[in-house]
Parts: structure tokens; C-alpha cells; sequence
């Protein structure tokens, strides 16, 4: 094969656009088959067309122009980027490799076209989502960040945000030259957590979270951040950490504010209940001692008349003992009204009021119940003693009223640091959704009681499968010598009772 033929096999099978170019008369002179495709003419139309009639960014005198290095030979070759206008009207960029050469004595320009519309698209689509990346990393509210952190605890940040600034106070730039005035930003008593759960992350490659407070000098404030990353393991020794830090105050402030009226709440709460059992405590007194003292003096009267009446009117006689009864069953009202608002057994101590109120539930709703402890004679304080009384009698009276049980159960723990009370039954439990309906105020009640001497309260139920809750009470540390006794009923215990 001969060298002409060679070359144009090599101009047919190239991917490339190629245009053998007159250069006096700037006609085409050969045009290759991807030209041709790209382009939508014929190579006769070609023929009777000129470069800048496909290049129409050009004037005949600026493609010249683009050309004239090269013809007068100052420069081998020359490059340039334009677009090509297709048969229907299209365009598509490409760059033109222009070379010159000889054939048969002719001065030809080699033109070599790469369409870069590929590449182009790329360009535009990239920048495009940079842009958009951009615009929505400048609207988060937040410090968004990427960082390198070295085996040796040293970082480096490698991009911060536009709200660099206006989160820290500090200005990328500054953060970029010297990453330590990050860490220079926040309190001494936070700063060892920072480094320890940052350090975690990297370690174990699990999510980074970490609250915080830094010192803006800029406002002369403290602000609470919060900083979310996702650590990337670069090499062995590098690790990638990108994230972002928000500025958490005002939700701080908020959740102190909650707090605060939680605290405040429940101490108005305690000191309700506080008010309650001492009105409880001086109605219960002022119904035994007053009223039943009023009542027995009544009585006593009435048994003096009943003596002096006349016998031949036995229907006064019938009316006084009627009287003498009622007065007996407003006696007994009495006692049991004082009972229910502070039971007098409590003054015996908390053992012998919660066997009185294990009796009391078993003869009430005949529910055999099961009363234990370690420990019979237990020392608590008035406030403990009547917060513990009332949780087991809501529990009971929930037992009773809800559960459909059989068979009930309270055991006491009692240890030199707390006392522990666990109250179970067997019947249908608690649905998921119960302890947060709008009228359950039997367990809502026993929690708050729990909450205000400092206890903890935990409810395990599960629908058909009976119901137990736990409460734990701390206590005023007893001395080091102190032996607690082996657990026994409290029916052997409370005998004389």
C-alpha cells in the first residue's frame, strides 16, 4: 500500500474529525467520515463551503487571522476552540488542531477536530452542582466542615463554610492558617470531652456527636454547640472527619427553662401533697378526737335518759336504742374515715401499716395478697414513710379496681442505702399505650410521690401476662456494723399485730 493510500485509511478509521484543507483557496479538499456525521452534509456541500462558514464565530478575515502564525511560519502549528454549525442548525464545541503540510507540492492545512461537547457537558454539570451544593450548604444553618485528623491528635481543616463565621466568630481563613484557635474557643471544662469523644470516633468509626460550650470574645458570650460528623478512614494514619456545627443556645436555653419548671413544678407538687397529708392528718385527728369525743359524750347522756324513762312507754325506750345505734355506726364512720385519711397504724412504723393495708386489701376485694421483707423494724422519716403507704395503696386499689387478679404480692428490701418495693399481680396487665392515657393518674401519681423523695419507679407489663412495679427509695447511709436479717413472711412477723 502506498503512502497516500495508507494516509487516508488513517483519516477514515480516526474518531477524530479531519479536514485536508487547500490553504490558498481554503476549500475542503478531503473530509472524513466523522466530520461528515457530525456535521450532517454531504462532502460535495463541503466542497462548495468554507471554514468559517462552519466555524461562523469567525469572519473570513478573523479565520485567517487565527491562521496567519502558522502560514507566515512562525509557529508550527496553532489550536483553538469554536463551535461548529451543523446542517440543521445545531452547534457543538470542539477544538481545531491545525497543522500545515505539503501534498504534491500544494500547501494543505491538516485540520484536526475534537469534539468536546462530552467533556463540556461534564464542565457545566459539574459546576452546576457545585453551585447547587454551594447554595445549600450556605443555607444550612449551620458550620459545615471537612477535617483531617492525624494519628498524633493533630487537625486540619480542609473546608469550612460561609457560616464560619457567624457560628464561632472566627473567619475561615483564620481557621485554615491555625486550627488550634478552634479548640482555644472552648471551655476548659469541655475540652477534654471534645477530644476524647472526637478521638472515639475516629477510633471506631461510629458517628461523632459532641455538646459543648465555646467563648465568643467577639460577642463577649458563651454559646452551646453542637458538632455531627462522619469520620472516613483516609489511610492508617489519617482519618477524614465531615460534619456539621450548629449553634444550640437558644434550644439550651429552652431546655434549662423546662427544667427549671419541671423543678419548680414538682416542688409545688411535693408541697401540695405535703399540705394534703397535714390537713388529712388534722381532719383524721379532729373527727376521732372531736367528734368522737362529742359522740360518746352523746352517748353517755342518752344511756342516762334511757335509764330515767318512764316504763309504761316502752316506744322511747325502742327510739333511744335506734338513736344509740346510729350514734354507735357514726362512731365507727368516724374511726373509718380517719383510717382512710391518715391510718394511726403508721405511727407504729411502715412494716406494720403496709401488713394493716395487705389485710385490709384481702378482706376488702378478696384477693389473696402475699406481704414479705427482710427487715421488720424499719426506721424512715415521716415524709418517706407516708409517700411509700400511699404508692402501695394506689397500686392496690389499681390491682383491685383493673387488674382481674387473683393473687397479689409486695415484698420489701430494705439495705443500708435504700429501700426497694416490688408490687405484682397475675392479671391482664397493661396495654402499651395505658400509663399515657389522658385519665391514668393512678400510676402518674405514684411516679410524682416516687420523684419527690428522690426515688425511681419502673412499671414491667405486658397485655395477659400480670403487671409489677419496682420502686427504688434511697436512704441515709446506716453504720458499716449494721446486719439485716434473712427474708421472712410477714405473717409470722406481725402476729401480735
Amino acid at each position: 500500500m502506498d503512502t497516500q493510500g495508507l494516509l487516508n485509511k488513517l483519516i477514515e478509521g480516526c474518531f477524530n474529525e479531519i479536514y485536508l484543507i487547500d490553504a490558498a483557496t481554503c476549500t475542503y479538499q478531503q473530509v472524513n467520515q466523522t466530520a461528515l456525521t457530525g456535521l450532517g452534509y454531504s462532502f460535495e456541500e463541503l466542497q462548495q463551503m468554507r471554514p468559517w462558514q462552519i466555524a461562523r464565530e469567525f469572519t473570513q478575515t478573523e479565520w485567517q487571522n487565527q491562521l496567519e502564525p502558522l502560514l507566515s511560519g512562525r509557529q508550527q502549528k496553532v489550536e483553538f476552540k469554536t463551535l461548529h454549525t451543523c446542517k440543521n442548525g445545531s452547534r457543538y464545541p470542539v477544538v481545531l488542531h491545525i497543522l500545515r503540510h505539503k501534498i504534491d507540492d500544494e500547501e494543505t492545512l491538516l485540520v484536526i477536530g475534537t469534539d468536546i461537547s462530552i467533556q463540556q457537558n461534564a464542565i457545566e454539570a459539574a459546576s452546576e452542582s457545585e453551585a447547587r451544593c454551594a447554595g445549600i450548604i450556605a443555607n444550612l444553618p449551620g458550620l459545615v466542615f471537612q477535617s483531617l485528623l492525624s494519628k498524633s491528635g493533630l487537625i486540619k481543616y480542609l473546608f469550612l463554610s460561609q457560616n464560619c463565621e457567624s457560628t464561632l466568630g472566627v473567619t475561615p481563613d483564620n481557621l485554615y492558617l491555625n486550627s488550634s484557635k478552634f479548640t482555644d474557643l472552648i471551655l476548659p471544662e469541655d475540652l477534654a470531652s471534645y477530644h476524647s469523644s472526637m478521638q472515639e470516633s475516629a477510633y471506631s468509626q461510629n458517628p461523632w456527636n459532641w455538646e459543648g460550650r465555646v467563648w465568643i470574645a467577639q460577642w463577649s458570650d458563651i454559646k452551646w454547640i453542637h458538632i455531627r460528623a462522619m469520620p472516613r478512614k483516609l489511610s492508617e494514619e489519617n482519618v477524614i472527619l465531615e460534619g456539621i456545627i450548629t449553634d444550640i443556645t437558644e434550644r439550651k436555653l429552652i431546655s434549662v427553662e423546662n427544667h427549671l419548671y419541671r423543678q419548680r413544678l414538682a416542688e409545688l407538687s411535693a408541697h401540695i401533697e405535703r399540705i394534703k397529708e397535714q390537713e388529712r392528718m388534722n381532719i383524721a385527728r379532729e373527727i376521732h378526737d372531736d367528734m368522737g369525743g362529742n359522740l360518746v359524750a352523746v352517748k353517755m347522756i342518752l344511756h342516762t335518759l334511757e335509764n330515767r324513762l318512764p316504763k309504761d312507754q316502752p316506744w322511747l325506750a325502742e327510739k333511744t336504742q335506734y338513736v344509740d345505734t346510729l350514734i354507735d355506726r357514726t362512731i365507727e364512720a368516724g374511726h373509718r374515715i380517719a383510717r382512710d385519711l391518715r391510718p394511726s397504724v403508721l405511727d407504729l412504723g411502715i412494716i406494720p401499716a403496709l401488713d394493716w393495708q395487705v389485710k385490709e386489701f384481702e378482706k376488702q376485694y378478696n384477693i389473696r395478697c402475699s406481704f414479705t421483707t427482710n427487715k421488720y423494724d424499719i426506721s424512715l422519716s415521716a415524709e418517706n414513710a407516708t409517700a411509700i403507704f400511699r404508692m402501695v395503696q394506689e397500686a392496690l386499689t389499681n390491682i383491685a379496681k383493673h387488674a382481674n387478679a387473683t393473687y397479689a404480692s409486695l415484698a420489701i428490701v430494705y439495705t443500708r442505702t435504700s429501700i426497694s418495693l416490688t408490687i405484682a399481680d397475675n392479671g391482664c396487665g397493661l396495654e402499651n399505650n395505658d400509663e399515657r392515657k389522658p385519665n391514668s393518674f393512678g400510676l402518674l401519681g405514684m411516679s410524682e410521690r416516687c420523684k419527690e423523695i428522690g426515688g425511681s419507679i419502673i412499671v414491667d407489663s405486658q397485655p395477659n401476662n400480670g403487671c409489677v412495679i419496682a420502686i427504688k427509695i434511697p436512704l441515709m447511709i446506716q453504720p458499716k456494723n449494721f446486719v439485716f436479717p434473712a427474708e421472712e413472711p410477714m405473717s409470722d412477723q406481725l402476729s401480735l399485730l
